[in-house]
């Protein structure tokens, strides 16, 4: 079995868009076995999108009350209360996204959990190394 490996890295959303047209990035996107996002995108609609993708989760939220007892107030003769209270909240905003450090990129891949990772710092340009030497 054969199988094609294609790679693109964008440009810019704006650029694609341009070249591809909106439908055609969208089907880019959207059948991409991996996709990252290195920031610097203002478009809030992709923004969304992309904050939908990373996913909800389920915020807990725990609450006390003392009332005191018919002890004078003493700890002894109060009646406590806790409760536990739920809401869902998105994982990471459009803010969020569209406040990406550099060094940050959020990947995501067929299969598993949307990551934020670190990136690496290419090394400086050595213009008397060749990289294609000894290959």
């Amino acid at each position: 079995m054969r199988t094609i490996n294609a790679g693109r890295r964008h440009a810019g959303l704006g650029q694609d868009v341009e070249v591809w047209g909106e439908q055609g990035m969208t089907k880019l996107w959207s059948s991409a076995n991996i996709a990252s996002y290195g920031g610097g995108v203002k478009d809030t609609s992709f923004l969304h999108n992309l904050s939908q993708l990373v996913g909800r989760y389920e915020a807990l939220t725990r609450s006390t009350s003392h009332q005191p007892g018919r002890a004078g107030g003493s700890l002894l003769g109060s009646n406590r209360s806790t409760s536990v209270s739920s809401r869902e909240e998105g994982i990471v905003s459009v803010a969020d996204l569209g406040a990406l450090p550099p060094g940050r990129a959020l990947v995501i891949a067929s299969g598993a959990p949307p990551t934020l990772i670190a990136t690496v710092q290419p090394p400086p340009y050595a213009p008397d190394l060749n990289p294609v030497e000894g290959i």
